[in-house]
């Protein structure tokens, strides 16, 4: 009897093996064997599935990535609005002028904008940069003293969160869609373990010419999976052991 995939296998490991089964599988043509070319078929679904959820999973931007952009937009902000406060004491009459009519920009759209929600921190991130963008301020703060080149900083970061926040509610939204790669991940090794492989060790032994190839590279790529999760499981038993013994 040909050995089933292991249950520590991960979920990218299973989605490896069916793939390279389906592979293999592809290589020959099944068409006369209504019965395998159902399960095939079923499998390759059920695969396309999981590979799917595996995609978004990996792909998709993590409430760490998007909370690190966050701060970083925040000190962005808070870095060039001290630039500005700090201009305001200027010893030239001009400049403390000009720092504090962009000041009073910066007031009109919360100056503690970093301490609320993505939502409204973008929306009020955006009418700053747009009114700030107007050619007569624009100049005023370009005269300022480290404030034209922090506020750059502060756009850049502000695009940045607000791309990664976009995204991560696009993928959300399509997460929401698929199945959950560790519930897809057991259908698809059930699949494999109890229809694919119990069909090859019955038909081998009435036509092993035909089936004993193909169920060999079967084994072959379920065994060195089936190793490396033993291995791993193993190793981190004997992590385990140590820990309680220190």
């Amino acid at each position: 009897m040909t050995e089933k995939i292991y249950h520590y296998c991960t979920t990218n490991e299973v989605s490896t093996i069916v793939t390279n089964l389906l592979i293999a599988f592809d290589k020959e043509d099944w068409s006369s064997d209504a019965a395998l070319t159902s399960l095939l078929n079923i499998l390759r679904k059920e695969n396309e599935v999981l590979t799917k959820g595996l995609k978004l999973v990996k792909g998709s931007v993590s409430s760490k990535d998007l909370q690190e952009m966050d701060e970083f937009a925040d000190k962005s902000f808070v870095c060039v609005k001290q630039f500005l406060w700090a201009n305001t004491y200027e010893l030239d009459d001009k400049k403390a002028e000009d720092a504090r009519e962009v000041w009073n920009v910066f007031d009109k759209h919360d100056l503690n904008m970093h301490r609320k929600s993505y939502e409204y921190q973008m929306a009020m991130s955006k009418a700053l940069i747009e009114n700030l963008a107007e050619p007569e301020l624009k100049r005023k703060m370009g005269s300022l003293t480290g404030v034209e080149n922090r506020f750059n900083k502060f756009v850049s970061a502000s695009e940045a969160l607000r791309l990664s926040f976009l995204e991560a509610q696009k993928n959300a939204a399509e997460v929401e869609k698929v199945v959950a790669p560790s519930v897809q991940k057991r259908m698809v090794r059930k699949i494999v373990n109890e229809q694919l492989l119990t069909y090859l060790d019955g038909v081998v032994i009435a036509l092993p010419e035909k089936y004993a190839p193909i169920l060999e590279i079967c084994a072959e790529h379920i065994e060195g999976a089936n190793t490396k999760a033993r291995s791993r499981k193993t190793r981190n038993k004997n992590e385990f052991v140590e820990l309680e013994t220190e």
